[in-house]
């Protein structure tokens, strides 16, 4: 459904706009932000000894291996980025909308198919991929998890430093900057309540986000880093899927516009 140009309280939409700028910038940035806790705790040494059944080292022992293991792991985790492939087809969503008040309707109509294939394709590859990595990561961390002793040393040592704190802090901003940029899309025009699509992507986009502040939080935080990989699989999945309806639905577009372009020269 359309949005009416004229009915649209510009200056609203704009500042919405901006908002899920912010979030989108916010979460794809991550990796500037979020840093894995570089001080092993004392709740996840003691986590290590247990899987000693004789003789554990000591606290200083397996803290200089944590630190050893750990040094090449600068990773800040999956949740977060992968909330951006659902964002970041939101985010082209409303930039139609906002071009739409900048160009005619008639060239944004010859460009916004293909241009919208395009990069629903990109982001479908790039969440397919994202999927079976963090799938085989995922893997991998459990089991070492699970091979006591020495292997819950390594898992410890390259995984079990997740910044916890830091990622709920930018997943609570991010859904800041969500529901404001929601509470200011609809003041901005109700109709957008009325398109579906939209608000089912936006739907989506808060849900995940509040499942991976939910993940993230609720294990213990050496275990952080498996609870984010799965979070990130499920934002991936979710990406995946929303791009290919967008993909395929804007196929009719690349269609409809080949079609009136070879009639307009027809007729010429």
């Amino acid at each position: 459904m359309p949005i009416d140009k004229d009915k649209l309280r510009r200056p609203l939409f704009i500042i919405a706009y901006i908002l899920l700028v912010l979030a989108f910038c916010l979460e794809t940035g991550i990796g500037w932000v979020v840093k894995p806790d570089r001080n092993p705790s004392d709740e996840s040494i003691a986590a290590v000894q247990k899987n000693f059944k004789h003789d554990p080292p000591d606290m200083d022992s397996i803290r200089r291996d944590m630190k050893r293991l750990q040094q090449a792991n600068e990773a800040p985790g999956y949740a977060i980025p992968y909330l951006g492939f659902t964002d970041g087809i939101l985010l082209l969503s409303m930039t139609w909308t906002l071009l739409a008040l900048i160009i005619s309707q008639q060239v944004q109509g010859r460009i916004q198919g293909i241009i919208t294939l395009i990069v629903g394709l990109l982001i479908a590859l790039a969440s397919f991929l994202a999927i079976f990595a963090t799938l085989a990561i995922l893997g991998v961390m459990v089991s070492l998890f699970l091979a006591t002793p020495f292997g819950t040393l390594a898992y410890f040592g390259i995984w079990g430093f997740f910044g916890v704190g830091s990622a709920k802090m930018i997943l609570s901003f991010s859904m800041i900057l969500k529901i404001a940029f929601v509470i200011l899309l609809v003041l901005s025009n109700q109709r957008f309540l009325r398109v579906k699509s939209m608000m089912a992507l936006v739907l989506t986009s808060l849900v995940l986000t509040f499942v991976s502040t939910f993940l993230i939080g609720f294990v213990p935080p050496f275990l952080a880093s498996i609870t984010d990989a799965i979070a990130g699989i499920v934002n991936a999945v979710a990406g995946l899927v929303w791009a290919l309806f967008v993909a395929i639905f804007s196929i009719w577009s690349v269609v409809r516009a080949i079609l009136i372009n070879r009639t307009s020269q027809g007729e010429g």
